[in-house]
Parts: C-alpha cells; sequence; structure tokens
C-alpha cells in the first residue's frame, strides 16, 4: 500500500503526497507540486498522520538542497507520549517539485 493510500485509510485526507514513509532521505515523502501553497500545513498533517499516539512539537527544520539538485525539509520533532517518553523523531520531505529544480 503506497503512502498516500495508507494515510487516506487512517485519517479520510487525501494528501498530494507519494513516494516513501519519510523516515530517511532515501525514503522521502515526495511532495506533489500543487501543494506548494500549503507545504507546512500538508507536513503538519503528515506527521500527525504517522504517530501513533500523544502529540508533537516541531524543534527544528533544514532545507537541505543535495549535489542533484532535490531539495529536502528535514523535520525534527519531540513526540511526547502517552506514558509521559518523549521521543525524537525525524521525518524527511522531497520538496523538489514544490520549487522545481
Amino acid at each position: 500500500m503506497d503512502i498516500q493510500t495508507h494515510i487516506f485509510i487512517n485519517t479520510g485526507v487525501l494528501l498530494p503526497i507519494f513516494g516513501g514513509n519519510g523516515q530517511s532521505q532515501d525514503q522521502a515523502v515526495v511532495v506533489a507540486s500543487e501543494a506548494k501553497y500549503v507545504l507546512i500545513q500538508l507536513e503538519n498533517e503528515f506527521i500527525s498522520s504517522m504517530l501513533d499516539e500523544g502529540y508533537w512539537k516541531k524543534v527544528g527544520q533544514s532545507l537541505l538542497i543535495n549535489d542533484d539538485g532535490k531539495k529536502y525539509d528535514k523535520i525534527t520533532i519531540h513526540n511526547y507520549l502517552d506514558d509521559g517518553d518523549e521521543v525524537q523523531r525525524v521525518f524527511w520531505f522531497d520538496i523538489t517539485e514544490c520549487f522545481g529544480s
């Protein structure tokens, strides 16, 4: 099952994305070009849909540009779990289509 379908089944929200699960740069979520003006909202919605419990807070965001011209948003969050634990997580988004190469 692709990531777009997975999120749609779990949340009822159809995001303009494809690709990986965002857990690494190699598995980045590819954001389609039509999402350019709602990019931050889309990234936040994706992160929320991927967490099983608790709430989260963004603690870092970096724009990285590879030698091949691909552009990535690397977002670091703290996920506050229901049992009181805190876990740091990183999500990767390929935003090349939003802003061209």
